[in-house]
Protein backbone atom coordinates (compact mmCIF):
# COMPACT_ATOMS: atom_id res chain seq x y z
CA UNK A 1 0.00 0.00 0.00
CA UNK A 2 1.54 3.27 -1.10
CA UNK A 3 1.33 6.40 0.98
CA UNK A 4 0.08 9.48 -0.75
CA UNK A 5 2.41 12.42 -0.63
CA UNK A 6 0.89 15.75 0.35
CA UNK A 7 0.11 18.03 -2.58
CA UNK A 8 2.67 20.74 -3.30
CA UNK A 9 1.43 24.18 -2.37
CA UNK A 10 3.26 27.06 -3.93
CA UNK A 11 3.71 30.36 -2.16
CA UNK A 12 1.46 32.06 -4.70
CA UNK A 13 -1.57 29.97 -3.76
CA UNK A 14 -3.73 30.75 -0.74
CA UNK A 15 -1.46 28.91 1.65
CA UNK A 16 -1.19 31.68 4.20
CA UNK A 17 2.61 31.68 3.83
CA UNK A 18 4.32 34.41 1.88
CA UNK A 19 7.19 33.55 -0.48
CA UNK A 20 9.88 34.94 1.81
CA UNK A 21 8.48 33.10 4.85
CA UNK A 22 8.30 29.86 2.84
CA UNK A 23 11.96 30.22 1.88
CA UNK A 24 13.00 30.83 5.49
CA UNK A 25 10.98 27.89 6.77
CA UNK A 26 12.67 25.44 4.40
CA UNK A 27 15.28 23.12 5.83
CA UNK A 28 18.69 24.62 6.48
CA UNK A 29 20.30 21.51 4.99
CA UNK A 30 19.22 22.35 1.44
CA UNK A 31 21.94 23.27 -1.01
CA UNK A 32 21.41 26.34 -3.18
CA UNK A 33 23.27 27.37 -6.32
CA UNK A 34 25.52 29.78 -4.41
CA UNK A 35 26.52 27.14 -1.86
CA UNK A 36 27.20 24.57 -4.60
CA UNK A 37 29.33 27.06 -6.56
CA UNK A 38 31.33 27.85 -3.43
CA UNK A 39 31.80 24.13 -2.77
CA UNK A 40 33.09 23.59 -6.32
CA UNK A 41 35.52 26.51 -6.02
CA UNK A 42 36.87 25.18 -2.74
CA UNK A 43 37.14 21.63 -4.10
CA UNK A 44 39.78 22.93 -6.50
CA UNK A 45 42.10 23.56 -3.55
CA UNK A 46 40.83 20.97 -1.05
CA UNK A 47 40.09 17.59 -2.63
CA UNK A 48 38.78 15.30 0.12
CA UNK A 49 40.46 12.13 -1.12
CA UNK A 50 43.67 10.30 -0.41
CA UNK A 51 45.83 10.42 2.67
CA UNK A 52 44.84 13.99 3.64
CA UNK A 53 41.12 13.67 2.94
CA UNK A 54 40.03 14.41 6.51
CA UNK A 55 42.25 17.48 6.71
CA UNK A 56 40.83 18.77 3.42
CA UNK A 57 37.28 18.02 4.59
CA UNK A 58 37.91 20.11 7.69
CA UNK A 59 39.05 22.97 5.46
CA UNK A 60 35.94 22.59 3.28
CA UNK A 61 33.64 22.73 6.31
CA UNK A 62 35.41 25.88 7.51
CA UNK A 63 35.27 27.60 4.11
CA UNK A 64 31.63 26.65 3.55
CA UNK A 65 30.64 28.21 6.88
CA UNK A 66 32.94 31.25 6.81
CA UNK A 67 34.07 33.73 4.17
CA UNK A 68 37.51 35.18 4.80
CA UNK A 69 38.52 38.61 3.57
CA UNK A 70 41.88 37.39 2.28
CA UNK A 71 40.65 34.36 0.30
CA UNK A 72 42.34 33.69 -3.00
CA UNK A 73 39.09 33.05 -4.87
CA UNK A 74 36.30 35.47 -5.63
CA UNK A 75 33.75 35.34 -2.85
CA UNK A 76 31.74 38.52 -3.23
CA UNK A 77 28.85 36.51 -4.71
CA UNK A 78 28.20 34.76 -1.37
CA UNK A 79 28.28 37.86 0.86
CA UNK A 80 25.20 39.72 2.02
CA UNK A 81 24.85 43.26 0.71
CA UNK A 82 25.73 44.65 4.17
CA UNK A 83 28.90 42.55 4.40
CA UNK A 84 29.88 43.45 0.85
CA UNK A 85 29.47 47.16 1.64
CA UNK A 86 31.55 46.77 4.81
CA UNK A 87 34.20 44.87 2.88
CA UNK A 88 34.54 47.53 0.18
CA UNK A 89 34.62 50.46 2.61
CA UNK A 90 36.95 48.99 5.22
CA UNK A 91 39.07 46.53 3.27
CA UNK A 92 41.73 45.06 5.59
CA UNK A 93 42.20 48.09 7.80
CA UNK A 94 42.64 46.06 10.98
CA UNK A 95 45.65 44.04 9.84
CA UNK A 96 43.78 40.78 10.47
CA UNK A 97 41.48 39.34 7.81
CA UNK A 98 37.83 39.69 8.72
CA UNK A 99 35.43 36.76 8.67
CA UNK A 100 31.91 36.93 7.26
CA UNK A 101 29.00 34.51 7.19
CA UNK A 102 27.90 33.46 3.70
CA UNK A 103 24.46 34.59 2.62
CA UNK A 104 23.21 31.10 1.79
CA UNK A 105 21.22 29.35 4.52
CA UNK A 106 22.97 25.98 4.61
CA UNK A 107 25.75 25.57 7.14
CA UNK A 108 27.15 22.24 5.97
CA UNK A 109 28.80 19.78 8.28
CA UNK A 110 31.34 17.23 7.10
CA UNK A 111 28.51 14.69 6.86
CA UNK A 112 26.45 16.92 4.58
CA UNK A 113 29.45 17.62 2.35
CA UNK A 114 30.33 13.90 2.13
CA UNK A 115 26.69 13.16 1.25
CA UNK A 116 26.69 15.84 -1.46
CA UNK A 117 29.95 14.56 -2.94
CA UNK A 118 28.70 10.95 -2.87
CA UNK A 119 25.59 12.05 -4.80
CA UNK A 120 27.69 13.81 -7.46
CA UNK A 121 30.74 11.54 -7.70
CA UNK A 122 31.78 7.95 -7.12
CA UNK A 123 34.01 8.75 -4.15
CA UNK A 124 35.16 5.12 -3.81
CA UNK A 125 36.62 5.25 -7.34
CA UNK A 126 38.18 8.64 -6.67
CA UNK A 127 39.77 7.21 -3.53
CA UNK A 128 41.17 4.26 -5.52
CA UNK A 129 42.76 6.67 -8.01
CA UNK A 130 44.59 8.62 -5.33
CA UNK A 131 48.29 7.88 -5.08
CA UNK A 132 49.47 6.47 -1.78
CA UNK A 133 52.87 7.85 -0.77
CA UNK A 134 55.63 5.27 -1.03
CA UNK A 135 56.32 3.51 2.24
CA UNK A 136 53.12 4.67 3.93
CA UNK A 137 51.63 1.20 4.26
CA UNK A 138 54.89 -0.55 5.17
CA UNK A 139 55.24 -1.55 8.80
CA UNK A 140 58.53 -0.58 10.32
CA UNK A 141 59.90 -0.04 13.79
CA UNK A 142 59.87 3.56 14.91
CA UNK A 143 63.27 5.19 15.30
CA UNK A 144 64.05 8.71 16.40
CA UNK A 145 66.14 10.71 13.91
CA UNK A 146 69.85 10.34 14.70
CA UNK A 147 70.62 13.99 13.88
CA UNK A 148 68.14 15.33 16.41
CA UNK A 149 68.22 12.68 19.14
CA UNK A 150 71.58 10.88 18.77
CA UNK A 151 73.20 12.48 21.84
CA UNK A 152 70.20 11.73 24.04
CA UNK A 153 70.02 8.12 22.87
CA UNK A 154 73.73 7.57 23.60
CA UNK A 155 73.34 9.04 27.11
CA UNK A 156 70.38 6.76 27.72
CA UNK A 157 72.39 3.71 26.63
CA UNK A 158 75.25 4.68 28.99
CA UNK A 159 72.83 5.00 31.91
CA UNK A 160 71.23 1.66 31.09
CA UNK A 161 74.62 -0.11 31.05
CA UNK A 162 75.34 1.06 34.62
CA UNK A 163 71.92 0.01 35.89
CA UNK A 164 71.59 -3.48 37.35
CA UNK A 165 68.07 -4.79 37.43
CA UNK A 166 66.93 -6.52 40.62
CA UNK A 167 66.74 -10.26 40.32
CA UNK A 168 63.36 -11.76 40.13
CA UNK A 169 63.75 -14.94 42.10
CA UNK A 170 61.90 -18.06 41.21
CA UNK A 171 61.28 -18.70 44.91
CA UNK A 172 58.23 -18.01 46.97
CA UNK A 173 57.10 -14.51 47.57
CA UNK A 174 56.88 -13.37 51.14
CA UNK A 175 53.31 -12.60 52.16
CA UNK A 176 52.80 -9.24 53.76
CA UNK A 177 49.97 -7.91 55.84
CA UNK A 178 49.07 -4.62 57.37
CA UNK A 179 49.30 -4.51 61.15
CA UNK A 180 48.20 -1.66 63.31
CA UNK A 181 50.98 -0.53 65.62
CA UNK A 182 50.05 2.31 67.96
CA UNK A 183 48.02 4.15 65.34
CA UNK A 184 50.61 3.82 62.55
CA UNK A 185 50.30 1.26 59.83
CA UNK A 186 53.42 -0.71 59.09
CA UNK A 187 54.15 -3.54 56.73
CA UNK A 188 55.55 -6.60 58.38
CA UNK A 189 56.89 -9.67 56.72
CA UNK A 190 56.15 -12.90 58.55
Amino acid sequence: MEEESPPFVSAGENSGIKGEELQQSSSSSEWCIDSEIRLFKKLLSHKPAGVSKHFHMGCLVDYMNNVYEDEDTDFEDVLTSEDLHELTTKRNTTGKPRVFRPRYKIRPTAGLIWEKLENMYDMKEIEKNEAIPEGLLEKSEFCLPEDDFGDLLRKKDELNRGFVAPQTGGGQSVPRRKQRDSGVYSLLAY
